[in-house]
């Protein structure tokens, strides 16, 4: 027969309540009871009833990520790193994937307010009109959204500075395209800036680092549009990109500049590059810091639900972004 935790707290002659509180390694029994707890508890082979102490707390001490797929690692990354850190706090984390369906989306959003979790840290969908989230706010369930937000929706956000990530990565192959080289003349944004903050962040900060290097400014989508531009005499071209994709589409319509002369390329992205390097004159990665912004997002999850910030109240259910500087600028060739 199982042992309960009535056998548990009758072998050390404690109240159940105490022993209760010392396997949830509550601070207010003394550490050296909580050890000997613990210790027996061990040799006793007890189990906790998780289904009977989420009903008896009202919680069930999980932690939702929402993301929209493990494809890229902006999304799969701070999961991974998150996990262990929720485990030491005494906290499991879920991953729910929305594969970029809004409805899928919603659904997620909505089983987290009926009390599918205690909180999330979401990557939001882009089409989010921010419905679901307000559900969850009304609820004071304690949400934080990350890399990105939802428009008017007072959650605050974990990201990367991604002016000064962008201004950096930019700078850094201006510098090394004079090096031998001939020096850049154009940038080739290759952002989508109505496709979310980050994106809109990312290709203002090249626009206004390339008018102070009284670069040319073109857009990858004007890219796709014509297939005959007058790059070739511009020596060489910078492209950001937020993809290995799109850089190498940019690069091939880039090599069709007039006359059929190629262009000298100067590439920068960010997280990581998958593909060839052939045909660069650099290229340089943008690495964003997924584990610090795990752990600032779980810290601002479990002190709303530890009671050290209350989730109503202006100090998380506001619109705060926190900015992380990078990882490391990577440059692979």
């Amino acid at each position: 027969m199982p042992t309960r935790l009535s056998d548990l707290a009758k072998r050390l002659g404690l109240d159940q309540s105490t022993v209760s509180r010392a396997l949830r390694d509550d601070p207010r029994v003394k550490a050296g009871t909580r050890s000997l707890i613990r210790k027996t508890a061990e040799e006793l082979g007890y189990r906790p009833n998780l289904a009977a102490r989420a009903l008896a707390e009202g919680k069930s001490r999980t932690v939702w990520f929402v993301i929209p797929s493990l494809g890229q690692p902006v999304d799969r990354e701070p999961a991974e790193k998150a996990g262990p850190r929720l485990l030491e706090l005494g906290y499991d984390l879920l991953l729910a994937q929305h594969y970029g369906n809004l409805d899928v989306y919603r659904r997620v959003l909505g089983r987290i307010a009926a009390g599918g979790a205690d909180g999330a840290v979401v990557i939001p969908h882009p089409a989010s009109d921010g419905e679901a989230e307000a559900v969850l706010l009304q609820r004071g369930i304690p949400m934080v959204y990350l890399d990105r937000r939802v428009a008017g929706v007072p959650v605050p956000v974990v990201t990367t500075d991604n002016a000064a990530a962008t201004a950096l990565l930019l700078e850094s192959l201006i510098v090394a395209s004079g090096r031998g080289e001939p020096s850049i003349g154009t940038v080739v944004i290759g952002f989508s800036p109505e496709a979310n903050d980050v994106e809109r962040s990312r290709a203002a900060a090249a626009e206004v680092t390339a008018a102070r290097f009284a670069l040319a400014v073109l857009r990858g989508t004007e890219l796709r549009d014509s297939r005959d531009l007058p790059l070739s005499g511009l020596g060489a071209a910078y492209i950001l990109a937020s993809s290995e994709r799109r850089v190498g589409e940019i690069r091939d319509l880039l090599g069709r500049g007039k006359g059929g002369a190629p262009t000298r390329i100067f590439a920068g992205t960010f997280d990581s590059w998958k593909g060839p390097t052939d045909g660069y004159g650099r290229v340089a990665v943008a690495v964003q810091d997924f584990a610090a912004m795990a752990e600032r997002a779980v810290a601002l999850i479990v002190d709303a639900l530890e009671g050290r910030i209350d989730p109503r109240r202006p100090a998380l259910a506001g619109s705060e972004a926190y900015e992380l500087p990078l990882a490391e600028l990577r440059t692979i060739l």
